[in-house]
């Protein structure tokens, strides 16, 4: 039943905007004037001249038998000008105070007037209902928010059709569709502006059904003609002043989506500012028909702001496929904008025979010359900088393999996918998955997925033998992974690394085949690059195994020398026969005894047992009294019963033990400062000096530091590597270094909002 009132729904719409164009064209009378609100007459086709029994000015009282105030009061009475051309009929018209009778001899169709209707708005309510009948055939899922949206369009449509003329003239019941359609905008307009982007809670089924109750009796009120004329005009400040309130609390409730409520205001400015503008620059030029239909067409910037920003929205649920259609719509707003205000000034300017005709040629030809010398050029900034597309499709390859190629870690690998690579291809849905032996595939990263809309593992390794240009979209997949459309076996010497998974794109989910030998490059590199990423984190498992085998023996030898070597020196001092040693040995065995606790300290410090705090305030005090006054070394972290895991403490100590020792032996500084914080959501750690510094060029790379001899400086950046943390080093020649450590846990990054950052 819902399916078959969707597509009977854009046909019934089309028919009533056609049948009242057509009543625009052809049943409103081409009487020869046009008198506004009260009877003024302010246009006059074909009849200006002194022998005209109308003048501009003149107000209508009475047309026929009809007075012109029972005319406006009962929308039901047409107006009597239903006559052949060239008839005549009675007129009562007030002017100077003085009341007139005349005969008005009706002309039918003069240039003059038809030209002025066919530069009327009887187009755009064509506009709006393509746009509805767009966000109806692709917009997905079928939820509340895309009712809205096509609601708000079509009703749109119908007000501006039954409004455009004839509503004046109380053609074809259409005041009475005008005021219909116009109220029920009214809630739809507060509705959609209440669940778009995103909604702003759940509201009582009560809201909304009381709410379409008062409309629906307003609406009957004015069927039975109980309200003032101006009534509808009430409806649309409360609709506008509401939907301004809903965006202005969605900006607050929401910050993630002001972007998108930014492009909406952005259509509203559009869409209503800029017709407003041109239509008074018209009105104080006497060019009132040749701006006026540019300006309108800025009206469709509304709906399709709401479209364009729907494409957006991850989190509505909302679906399109409408992006570049705005760079196409606005670049001919602007020709269209600027060619009428370019001709009104050359119209003002030049005053000859033809003037008009060599001005619109050359206007034409103006921007015929620039469209194919700049639309492409405009395109490539839309893209870029409006729709945020990181690099224009014609460079991907060259741009990204590198990319690519060199990362050297999943999160790398995902945010050059995520972020560059399927935004310039409009990929709207994506996976990467690992294939490992023995193991069910697992996903790298997933875009505009959920999990159960990835395919099961079977289905997996059945594309294994399918052409790379493979379209699995049929019943041998699991119906909840149909969203694929390409399947990018990922093979380097043989071996099956994993899949690239395309899905949908925009505009219309179709990969055409000139872009196959891109996207299969692009897929060879992802394969290099995961076999790259699987011989780093090799490389890193390596790496740490021996690290933490080195750390294994340094604690086994510290103790070896603490539990053996020192208690024997103890029981030698103690089996010296009551003979009292010399000095020299004394000196001598107190060096040794301080020697091998140095060494102990170095080798595992023994309060590290206690926590980082107990072993940092050592590592100070040993510092202090190894080196005397010069430098100062100064402990400013807070009491804390914070503990970590072993490794994290471990490598943390060391990093700020280097750190420290770097400053003693190469800063030359005066004092040197050991503060931060430790917190059970956080370790955040600083060791700042006022020493020499040194510049800071490729402090980070790995690779250059190593080179560079930088051994100390390279080791920090490796441990905090291996257990997820990150060092950063600030220095300026002759202002002193400062080294951070910062490690937040992986549950605490989810769970638990970190503090504010230490000052600089």
């Amino acid at each position: 039943m819902v399916l078959a009132i969707e597509n009977a729904l854009p046909v019934l719409v089309l028919t009533v905007l056609l049948s009242y164009t057509y009543a625009f064209f052809f049943v409103l009378p081409y009487s020869g004037m046009y008198w506004e609100l009260g009877g003024n007459v302010s246009t006059l086709y074909g009849s200006e001249n002194a022998d005209s029994p109308l003048h501009l000015g003149d107000r209508l009282v009475q047309i026929g038998a009809v007075s012109l105030e029972q005319f406006e009061d009962d929308l039901s009475l047409l107006v009597p000008f239903d006559v052949s051309p060239g008839e005549r009929v009675p007129l009562i018209v007030e002017r100077q105070g003085e009341q007139l009778a005349l005969e008005w001899a009706m002309p039918g169709p003069t240039p003059g007037e038809v030209r002025t209707r066919l530069l009327y708005i009887w187009w755009l309510p064509y506009l709006f209902w393509g746009t509805g009948t767009y966000a109806l055939l692709v917009v997905r899922p079928r939820a509340t928010q895309r009712t809205a949206l096509v609601a708000f369009n079509y009703l749109t449509a119908i007000w501006i059709s039954a409004g455009a003329g004839l509503s004046h003239s109380h053609i074809w019941l259409s005041p009475f569709v005008f005021r219909t359609a116009g109220w029920l905008c009214v809630p739809v307009y507060l509705q959609l502006n209440y669940l778009f982007p995103k909604p702003l809670g759940t509201l009582p089924r009560w809201v909304p059904l009381c709410l379409y109750t008062a409309i629906g009796a307003i609406i009957a009120a004015e069927w039975a003609q109980w309200l003032p004329v101006y009534s509808l005009a009430y409806g649309f400040l409360v609709s506008a002043l509401g939907s301004l309130a809903l965006l202005a609390a969605h900006w607050r409730r929401h910050p993630e989506q002001r972007r998108d409520i930014a492009l909406v205001l952005i259509g509203l400015a559009v869409g209503l500012i800029l017709p407003s503008a041109l239509a008074l620059l018209s009105t104080l030029t006497g060019s009132v028909d040749f701006v006026s239909g540019i300006a309108l067409m800025a009206l469709p910037a509304i709906p399709l702001s709401y479209i364009y920003a729907a494409s957006r929205q991850a989190l509505s649920g909302i679906g399109t496929r409408s992006n570049r259609v705005l760079a196409h719509y606005t670049y001919f707003l602007l020709v269209g904008i600027s060619s009428s205000l370019l001709g009104l000034a050359l119209d003002g300017l030049l005053d000859f025979p033809g003037a008009t005709a060599i001005i619109s040629l050359s206007i034409a030809t103006l921007v015929g010359a620039g469209t194919l010398t700049w639309f492409a050029r405009y395109q490539r900034w839309f893209e870029m900088r409006v729709l945020s597309i990181p690099h224009p499709p014609a460079n991907l390859l060259e741009v990204f393999t590198a990319r690519i190629t060199t990362s050297l870690d999943q999160a790398s690998l995902v945010r050059v996918l995520q972020y560059e690579v399927l935004p310039t291809l409009l990929v709207r849905q994506s996976a990467l998955l690992l294939t490992r032996e023995g193991q069910p595939p697992a996903a790298l990263f997933t875009h505009g997925l959920t999990a159960d809309q990835l395919p099961a593992a079977g289905d997996v390794f059945s594309l294994a033998a399918t052409d790379p240009h493979f379209r699995p979209h049929s019943e041998s997949l699991n119906p909840a992974a149909n969203w694929i459309r390409l399947a990018f076996p990922l093979r380097l010497d043989n071996t099956l690394l994993g899949f690239w998974l395309l899905g949908g794109r925009d505009p219309d989910d179709v990969y055409a085949s000139e872009e196959m030998p891109v996207l299969s490059a692009l897929a060879s590199q992802l394969a290099v690059a995961l076999h790259n990423i699987l011989q780093a984190d090799r490389l890193r498992e390596m790496y740490k195994a021996h690290v933490d085998m080195r750390e294994t023996e340094r604690s086994h030898l510290a103790r070896e020398l603490h539990d053996e070597v020192l208690n024997q020196l103890a029981v030698l001092s103690m089996n010296l026969d009551d003979v009292e040693p010399s000095p020299r040995f004394r000196a001598s065995y107190a060096a040794i005894v301080g020697n091998l606790r140095e060494m102990i300290h170095q080798l595992r410090p023994a309060m590290l047992t206690y926590g980082l705090r107990a072993a940092l305030a050592e590592m100070v005090d040993e510092v202090a009294t190894r080196t005397g006054q010069a430098p100062e070394v100064v402990l400013e972290i807070p009491l804390s019963e914070a503990r970590y895991g072993e490794q994290v403490e471990q490598h943390a100590f060391r990093i700020l033990q280097q750190a420290v020792e770097n400053a003693l032996h190469h800063a030359h500084a005066r004092r040197i400062v050991v503060r931060g914080r430790l917190e059970d959501s956080r370790l955040e750690v600083v060791v700042e000096d006022d020493g020499l510094g040194f510049g800071m060029q490729d402090t980070q790379d790995l690779s250059t530091l190593v080179s560079s001899r930088h051994f100390g400086l390279a080791g920090m950046y490796e441990r905090a590597a291996l257990v997820g943390a990150q060092v950063s080093i600030q220095s300026v020649p002759g202002r002193g270094t400062r080294v951070r450590l910062t490690w937040v846990p992986s549950r605490a990054q989810a769970a638990v909002e970190p503090g504010p950052p230490l000052p600089p």
